[in-house]
């Protein structure tokens, strides 16, 4: 990971102020984008777009016309536990790129404020909640099949870190045993 960021900031990025962007997703729809890796890719395409769009509504208000942006994705798969669960990480500029004669400038927004965070999140739930509703059949609820092994074993994977369900506690003794 530290070489990975010296290498971004000493090799790949333009000189300027970055701030990190976090999207962490609801537990079923981290189990989606486990299993789906095209709706993972759609998801962090979304949150870039979102944010891409904030700045360039922003840089228009300032005056900055043709504003260019951009993000660096990292999809990380995992939490804190090690437990399954899918969010994204964004390295994103502090604000706008323009070209003038002499090549690109920066120019720096302000820092988004709570109400810019709650609509670009708002873009990105409705953007996946139209999605979730085209792909689910209405009767799908209706399904009363067992899940798959492989489903039931991310969604466990998913869940704050607990012991086995078939852990019981020992009396006298206070180790696990399965």
């Amino acid at each position: 990971m530290a070489d990975t960021a010296a290498h971004l900031v000493d090799r790949v990025l333009p000189s300027a102020p970055y701030r990190q962007w976090v999207l962490s997703l609801p537990k079923p729809l981290r189990l989606r984008l486990a299993r789906e890796p095209a709706w993972a890719s759609w998801v962090g395409g979304l949150i870039v777009r979102a944010v891409a769009v904030w700045q360039r509504r922003v840089a228009r208000a300032r005056g900055l016309a043709a504003a260019k942006t951009g993000a660096i994705t990292f999809v990380q798969r995992f939490g804190g536990l090690v437990n399954l669960n899918v969010h994204f990480h964004l390295l994103v500029p502090d604000g706008v790129f323009t070209e003038t004669d002499a090549g690109l400038a920066f120019a720096l927004l302000p820092p988004p404020t709570g109400r810019d965070l709650l609509a670009i999140l708002d873009r990105v739930i409705r953007r996946v909640a139209q999605r979730l509703a085209r792909e689910q059949p209405d009767d799908a609820m209706a399904d009363d099949s067992p899940p798959e092994l492989f489903a039931q074993l991310q969604a466990e994977a998913a869940t704050t870190w607990r012991s086995p369900a078939t852990a019981e506690r020992v009396r006298g003794n206070e180790s696990l045993r399965a």
